[in-house]
């Protein structure tokens, strides 16, 4: 692993395969030396010669792994690590450097760092998984696609059944079965319609909403009389007073007594 130190004197450069290397920082005016740089497995950490070796703001009291992003204080240098690949990266602020360790420096490389345990699926997870997977897959296989065409468009539609059909943008995939379908649209007559949907693979229905009556407003300013013809047939006579002044009523007659009676009905006959 190459080794470089950025600092106010330059770039320097080192291989740590070849061995550790001992870091001599400047404390108080003098030299010292303070830790030693070394690998263990093909990764770098840092292990302290004395009490005045911090990382990441804790005082070091003996090796530790050095990650990317961490940062280091050693004597009146703060280092900040850079870890990619094959390379390390210290940039500091202050005067550092790097010189090989001596043989007789006894490293002891901070122990290695815990795997996470991946935690076991239950069997009884798996077990629950399988049926709802199995129970897709036969609803899936053993349904019908039922396209509803609805004219004009509704506004709500929902088929009903013993086992809820899945509503798609063109219709609803349903298993065979009776359903009662349910459509409105403002204006329009609510449509409830019996659907029986067999085991064929896809089923087209058909329908066609029926118009609400309307209302119809009239405005006569200054007109005493006027009359409505709605497909040429008189609809509406405005004038209430002429109507009643021109109709005669006429009963009918009283039923046979074999016949059951029924409630007069008058008709209007106009002269």
């Amino acid at each position: 692993m190459r080794v470089s130190v950025r600092g106010p004197q330059g770039v320097e450069e080192r291989e740590l395969d070849a061995g550790p290397l001992l870091i001599t920082a400047v404390d108080r005016g003098a030299a010292r030396a303070a830790a030693v740089l070394a690998l263990a497995g093909g990764a770098p950490f840092l292990q302290p010669l004395d009490g005045a070796v911090f990382l990441n703001d804790h005082r070091l009291a003996a090796a530790q792994w050095l990650r990317d992003g961490d940062r280091a204080r050693i004597g009146d240098a703060t280092l900040t690590v850079g870890v990619a690949g094959a390379a390390l990266a210290l940039e500091t602020d202050a005067g550092l450097a790097l010189a090989p360790g001596s043989p007789a420096t006894r490293l002891e490389p901070p122990p290695p760092a815990p795997v996470p345990r991946r935690r076991r699926v239950g069997a009884r997870y798996v077990l629950v998984g399988t049926a709802l997977l199995a129970g897709v897959l036969w609803f899936v296989f053993s349904a019908s696609m039922l396209y509803v065409d609805v004219q004009p468009a509704p506004d709500r539609m929902r088929l009903e059944g013993t086992i809820p059909a899945v509503p798609l943008a063109e219709g609803y995939l349903a298993l065979p079965g009776v359903y009662r379908l349910h459509v409105d649209r403002t204006g329009y007559r609510p449509l409830v319609r019996e659907v029986e949907i067999t085991g064929a693979t896809n089923q087209r229905l058909a329908l066609a909403l029926d118009k609400l009556p309307g209302y119809l407003t009239l405005e006569t300013p200054g007109v005493s009389g006027a009359t409505v013809l709605a497909d040429g047939r008189i609809a509406l006579i405005v004038n209430p007073v002429q109507l009643a002044q021109r109709a005669r009523i006429v009963p009918f007659r009283e039923p046979a007594p074999d016949v059951v009676k029924k409630p007069p009905v008058f008709v209007v006959v106009f002269d």
